[in-house]
């Protein structure tokens, strides 16, 4: 089976880390599958841009899988020219039959932004093929509960009306949040229709790693990935400022690691507060992941408290975490809870830095061989719920019934 999977945001494991359809398509190949992931060489989930080459397409390929990076204009932020670029990639997906003679038999697009989902679709009636919408985010419904757009926007009208067309013409909708069959089925949408794929590890790139041997001087608590808006970090700087003020057992250092709109701000507020335990980092591809992840004692996941949550949370940092066996400190109000699932780690309410300082000095008072067996659940747990083999049969088994019917 040929398989096309258009992400705007995807990228090969060595250039970035949104790294879901490489990782699927990787096992979908298991199969004997030829997937070929469709991405932009012009945005900012990439660590490394493609090397430049005269032909439109940029071609990234392993033994598994063929990126194809569609040429997009730059842009910094969330303005006007992210806008144009989301625009222009749904664009230059609308072209591709004139530059790829070889037709696939079934297209996923994923809803990063709903255009490119919108061109993928387009791509597929063209085709007559089967059409599967992945369903990242809830557009409009994030953005209007994260205030970035008021809900009478023109632009609110525009993507309820694509998001509702988008649904009803999916032959499958792919959903990663556990509870967004509800949201989805006020647009009339059989429950048959959504299958739950949610996010995943692969735990190959996580070999079994023990805890650091006592003594130790300090512990790292680390947060790794996006600091954008919704994940709230000005909580986390709050959070050291109370561990200084009131010191934990053992003395902590804070690594945040990562990239987003919101990491001036954070420096500027460290540097306000004068704070010595923590630092901001740079974003890693993929790659290099595990490596940086072995060198934590504590994990921090947080987002904000808002109310798009409740159709719960799929995100990959958290997976990351519970597979590389450290207890976490889980600052988030969503429907769902791996950490309290798994029994591996603390959970506190978001936006309360008192709290998660508090749950930082009980894991810090723990012994080794406590923490030791915290972290372990949290490894049974994505290995069952949250292992990409997994999800890759699951995903093979859906296509299959699509293409099938």
């Amino acid at each position: 089976m040929k398989i096309w999977m258009i992400n705007h945001y995807a990228t090969p494991p060595e250039w970035g880390s949104s790294t879901r359809h490489y990782t699927l398509a990787k096992e979908l190949k298991k199969y004997g599958h030829e997937v070929t992931v469709i991405a932009s060489s012009g945005q900012h989930l990439l660590k490394s841009k493609p090397p430049k080459g005269t032909h439109s397409l940029e071609i990234w390929r392993d033994k598994y899988v063929k990126f194809l990076l569609l040429p997009s204009p730059d842009y910094q932020g969330n303005g006007i020219r992210r806008l144009w670029n989301m625009l222009y990639f749904a664009g230059q997906v609308l072209q591709l039959p004139k530059e790829i003679k070889e037709q696939p038999d079934v297209i996923i697009g994923s809803s990063v932004h709903p255009f490119a989902v919108w061109a993928a679709e387009y791509l597929a009636a063209r085709y007559q093929i089967p059409f599967c919408f992945e369903v990242r985010d809830l557009w409009p419904q994030t953005l209007i509960d994260m205030k970035a757009i008021s809900k009478y926007h023109p632009l609110t009208f525009i993507l309820s009306k694509l998001e509702a067309y988008l649904y009803g013409k999916a032959n499958r909708i792919i959903t990663l949040l556990p509870y967004a069959y509800e949201y989805i089925s006020k647009f009339n949408i059989p429950p048959s229709k959504i299958a739950y794929l949610p996010n995943g590890v692969d735990l190959n790139l996580f070999p079994t790693v023990a805890l650091p041997q006592e003594p130790q001087e300090q512990l790292t608590v680390m947060y790794l990935g996006s600091h954008g808006p919704a994940n709230g970090l000005d909580t986390l700087v709050a959070a050291a400022a109370e561990l200084e003020t009131k010191p934990a057992s053992k003395p902590i250092l804070w690594r945040l690691i990562g990239e987003g709109s919101q990491k001036s701000q954070l420096q500027a507020k460290i540097e306000q507060l004068n704070l010595k335990s923590i630092k901001l980092e740079d974003g890693v591809p993929k790659s290099e992941v595990p490596q940086i992840i072995s060198e934590a004692d504590i994990f921090i996941f947080h987002l904000l408290d808002v109310d798009v949550f409740r159709y719960g949370v799929s995100p990959n940092k958290l997976f990351d975490y519970l597979a590389s066996q450290r207890p976490i400190v889980f600052g988030c109000a969503a429907r769902n809870n791996p950490v309290a699932e798994a029994g591996a780690g603390i959970t506190v309410p978001p936006q309360n830095p008192q709290e998660m300082a508090e749950a930082i000095r009980q894991i810090a008072a723990l012994s080794l061989a406590e923490r030791s067996e915290m972290a372990k659940r949290g490894r049974a747990y994505v290995e069952k719920h949250h292992s990409y083999h997994h999800l890759g049969d699951k995903l093979n088994n859906l296509l299959k019934e699509v293409v099938s019917h």
